[in-house]
Formats: C-alpha cells, sequence, structure tokens
C-alpha cells in the first residue's frame, strides 16, 4: 500500500506541473515584438507561452524595418503621466498637458492589470495613476485578419494650413523621394522648430527671460526647458534608469 500511495502521489505531482505547464503555454500574452532595451539587466526569456515575455523592462518599439531607438508606447505614455504632452519645446511657452484618462477601443485584447502595471505599477509610486477604460465601440480600421501585411503608409492628423492630415509613405512626405530636399513632414523636428520659432518669435515679449542667439540648434533650444529637463533627469534617475537618448546628429542643427 505504501508503494502504491508514493505512485499515486508522483502521479498527481507530474499530473500538476503537466497542467500547470499546458495552462502557462496557452495562458499566453499578446507579444508586442518590442525589444528590451540593451542596457536593461534582464531581458526576454523566449520561453514558450507566457514565459515568452518578462515584464518591465524599458522596450523599443518593434517595427518591421530598420531597428529603431523610438521607446514603446507604454514607455513613452508613463513617461507623459510624470512630465506631459506637451515636451520640453512647449513648456517653454505652456504649462503641462497631463492626461486624466486611457480608453482602449473595443474588441481589443485588454488587461487592466497590464495596462497599470505598464503605465506606473512597475516603477515607482511616484509616477502618476491615471483612469483606465475600455469602450464598448469597436475601432473599425482596428488590425484584423484581413491585414496580413503591414501597410507603409500613415495618416497623419494635423488640422494646421488648411489642411486636416497629411500622408506618409516609408517616413516621408508623399510624392518627395530622397534626393529631394525640403517638403518635410510636419511632425519631423525641423518642421516642429520651425514652428515654435515663428510662434515664440511672435510672443517674444511675454517671455522675455529667454534670450537666444540667431541660430540656435534644435538641442539647444531644449536645454532651455530647464523646469522640464531637470524633472526628466530626476525621473531618469528614479525609473527610467536605461531610456536611450538620441543620436546627437539628428538634434545638432539649426535653421
Amino acid at each position: 500500500m505504501e508503494n502504491f500511495a508514493e505512485d499515486v502521489a508522483r502521479l498527481c505531482i507530474e499530473k500538476y506541473n503537466f497542467l500547470k505547464k499546458t495552462e502557462s503555454y496557452y495562458k499566453d500574452v499578446h507579444r508586442t515584438g518590442a525589444k528590451c532595451v540593451k542596457g536593461e539587466g534582464a531581458q526576454d526569456p523566449h520561453l514558450p507561452g507566457a514565459n515568452y515575455h518578462i515584464v518591465g523592462p524599458l522596450r523599443t518599439k518593434p517595427g518591421r524595418g530598420d531597428p529603431t531607438s523610438s521607446l514603446s508606447c507604454s514607455d513613452k505614455i508613463a513617461k507623459w503621466l510624470i512630465l506631459g504632452l506637451q515636451g520640453s519645446l512647449l513648456s517653454l511657452l505652456i504649462p503641462p498637458i497631463k492626461l486624466e484618462s486611457i480608453t482602449i477601443g473595443g474588441d481589443s485584447p485588454f488587461s487592466l492589470d497590464a495596462m497599470e502595471r505598464g503605465l506606473y505599477k512597475r516603477f515607482n509610486n511616484k509616477l502618476v495613476r491615471v483612469n483606465i477604460f475600455q469602450t464598448k465601440t469597436v475601432f473599425m480600421h482596428k488590425k484584423g485578419q484581413q491585414r496580413s501585411y503591414p501597410c507603409p503608409i500613415s495618416i497623419i492628423w494635423c488640422a494646421v494650413r488648411n489642411s486636416a492630415l497629411e500622408i506618409a509613405v516609408a517616413g516621408r512626405k508623399q510624392g518627395i523621394t530622397k534626393k529631394r530636399k525640403g517638403n518635410n513632414l510636419l511632425i519631423t523636428r525641423r518642421m516642429l522648430l520651425q514652428s515654435f520659432l515663428q510662434i515664440f518669435d511672435k510672443y517674444q515679449n511675454y517671455y522675455s527671460e529667454i534670450r537666444h542667439p540667431k541660430k540656435i540648434t534644435y538641442y539647444d533650444w531644449k536645454q532651455w526647458s530647464i523646469i522640464y529637463q531637470n524633472e526628466w533627469k530626476q525621473l531618469k534617475r528614479e525609473s527610467f534608469h536605461n531610456w536611450p537618448c538620441k543620436p546627437m546628429h539628428l538634434q545638432n542643427f539649426a535653421l
């Protein structure tokens, strides 16, 4: 009887381990394809099922082309919760624009625990919490089975210059080739700096504490936003330790 009891116990343990393994395999997470930042201590183990990813580290956007240094959406939103949506340039002109809530479209994979963890719970308690909801309304252009391949065309909604949108193809304005310069997308650093300077020069009497030479680089303009930059440095020390810096050659230009 003792041998029988031992055999039954061993069988139960094996069955339990099998069920846990099966549960882990089928209780899979929706893989983002985003890669852990190289500086992060922990990396994805790429094991079967839900053990493919680890949670917590900073990630770069997945993309399907050349590797990018842009951080994932959840990392960027976590940053915006503290610093605001306006960025460093607009911080010179307006107070921070803070998110109060985030709404996810209906019929999309949704986990409140995962959202909260990705946006603030994985960091320290100083990060601002935000209300997270999911609507019953389904976004008609959401990803589906009919979209087998990624499209290189994107629509940029910006109600400026008598136009409600711009069309970008493979990262460039539609109809503009690599050899042809100018006609940049309105969301490029150069055009954002140009728009900023037009506004700044128009209302410079309101910002008399900022004195600048005629030719100042995009990078130096961002450094003028001292409060924003100090908060960002502190946030990186406390939570975003391995947030990569953009290459200087992409920022060291003047108009």
